[in-house]
């Protein structure tokens, strides 16, 4: 499986730049506590709704993608492998990697690197047209640390979403469940 080839190298390069930093005297980046960047979910009929304020001083840029729950679990484990890498303070292309692993098999790509302003909130939406009640969510923040000299500081985190789901016998508005499939199939 193409995470843990990719988990393990970024975990290892954080750990070697980690130790870089320590070694030479420079700052290394903090984690943010999962209160830098509060979230509130919601799921009904079908549509899932996630709003992520930024409560730090910078403008953040995030990640958004909702998984079955069923892959809550790995997801926590992507989430480690990011924060291994974040943790060391700089963009690298080990960090868009481990995030593209983060994001695979999602059942939706909510935000790709979506800018939300200091002080600011977004909330993003997702008309499943599924019947799940409940969905694990992976989000990740990240803001500039000019102070210590970091590219970035931030946090992945994973957290689950509970509600209703689409009911099957009610018209699909969202153009991703049944009816849209069906006259997909049908004319295609």
């Amino acid at each position: 499986m193409r995470f843990t080839k990719v988990a393990a190298v970024g975990i290892g390069v954080a750990a070697a730049a980690a130790m870089g930093f320590s070694g030479s005297g420079e700052a290394s980046a903090a984690l943010l506590l999962s209160s830098s960047y509060p979230h509130t979910q919601s799921l009904s009929n079908g549509t899932v709704a996630v709003k992520v304020t930024n409560k730090t001083s910078k403008t953040a840029t995030c990640w958004l993608s909702v998984h079955k729950a069923s892959d809550e679990t790995e997801l926590k484990m992507r989430a480690t492998a990011v924060n291994a890498i974040i943790a060391t303070g700089i963009e690298s292309g080990v960090l868009d990697s481990v995030r593209e692993d983060a994001a695979e098999g999602a059942l939706k790509v909510v935000w790709n690197g979506k800018s939300i302003a200091k002080d600011g909130s977004s909330t993003g939406w997702w008309a499943s047209g599924r019947t799940d009640t409940s969905y694990a969510i992976y989000q990740e923040c990240t803001t500039p640390d000019p102070i210590l000299g970091l590219t970035i500081n931030g946090l992945a985190q994973v957290y689950t979403v509970t509600g209703t789901g689409k009911s099957p016998d009610s018209p699909d508005d969202s153009g991703n469940g049944s009816l849209a499939g069906l006259f997909g199939g049908l004319l295609g």
